[in-house]
């Protein structure tokens, strides 16, 4: 695990423990502007750890069972531990976007017949903002662009397959969590993932 992922896995622990808002049973709970900046800083380090593990998880330098702890990682980043959440995949190849059930798109992801694959940010995300969807729930879309590139291998040389830049659209939901005991917490989850362009890159 380098530096820059466990910062950043450290920022989401201290980030989810910070800020808590405890209510009583069947309280509406309203956010402040604050609160909001808070949410949106955190869902920000959320969308940069995904990016990070993606790449980690389509790379084939690492061991089986790395990619095995960064796809739950990922999982735990979603609405239901990505239950029902899914994902958009595209190509420059298709016209359309396929949908895949968040795992197994990770799972085909650790799984790719390119000799080497390449997955990185291509832009800064944007955040829209926060409008109420529901008694003490929230929802939100951040566009991400990231940038996916294949290679063959010819001996020793890496030849590009396919490259191309997508822009995404990714849900996010702030909602109350209540414990055993009736008290509620806020809690920032990110949700499903919509392709909204997808154009070639060299």
């Amino acid at each position: 695990m380098n530096t820059k992922l466990i910062f950043s896995l450290l920022i989401i622990v201290l980030l989810s423990a910070h800020g808590r808002v405890i209510a009583q049973p069947d309280e509406e709970v309203p956010l402040t502007d604050d609160d909001i900046k808070q949410f949106k800083e955190r869902a920000g380090v959320m969308i940069d750890s995904f990016q990070d593990y993606l790449s980690i998880i389509g790379s084939k330098e690492r061991p089986k069972e790395v990619k095995v702890y960064y796809a739950d990682e990922t999982l735990e980043l979603f609405i239901r531990k990505g239950e029902r959440v899914t994902m958009e995949v595209s190509s420059t190849r298709r016209t359309y976007p396929t949908r895949y059930p968040l795992k197994t798109y990770l799972q085909r992801l650790a799984n790719l017949r390119y000799a080497k694959v390449e997955i990185k940010q291509a832009g800064i995300y944007h955040i829209s903002n926060f409008y109420k969807v529901g008694e003490n729930k929230y929802r939100a879309v951040a566009s991400i662009f990231q940038q996916f590139c294949g290679y063959s291998r010819y001996g020793d040389r890496y030849v590009k397959r396919y490259c191309d830049v997508t822009k995404k659209t990714i849900e996010i939901y702030i909602y109350l969590m209540e414990t055993w005991n009736g008290e509620k917490y806020w809690i920032v989850k990110l949700g499903d993932i919509s392709v909204a362009d997808t154009t070639p890159a060299y």
